[in-house]
């Protein structure tokens, strides 16, 4: 994309090189720092992020990741988890975990 391209000092027809490097992360993704702390405080909140798929957590990590706001992504943190505790267990999907039952 035109941001990228501009932090490679790259201009439309130069060839580039890319590497891919596999992601051996835990969730593909860094988590962010609120997502965390939810986390560490609220054991219920802990159990029931580690049940959801792999793909719904990284949902989850990106939605909040999403924002720059360091107080919108506490907010999002927090009521996903909210959403996420309110929901019966093995039965959660992606859009009830964002904007909870419907």
């Amino acid at each position: 994309n035109k941001k990228r391209m501009q932090e490679a000092g790259a201009e439309i027809g130069d060839t580039v090189s890319v590497k891919l490097v596999e992601d051996k992360s835990k969730y593909g993704m860094e988590m962010p720092e609120e997502l965390k702390e939810v986390l560490r405080t609220d054991p219920v909140a802990k159990k029931r992020f580690a049940a959801i798929s792999p793909g719904k957590q990284r949902d989850v990590i990106r939605f909040i990741s999403a924002v720059k706001n360091t107080q919108k992504r506490i907010d999002r943190a927090l009521q996903l988890m909210e959403n996420l505790k309110s929901l019966p267990e093995g039965k959660e999907k992606t859009r009830q975990i964002f904007y909870g039952l419907l």
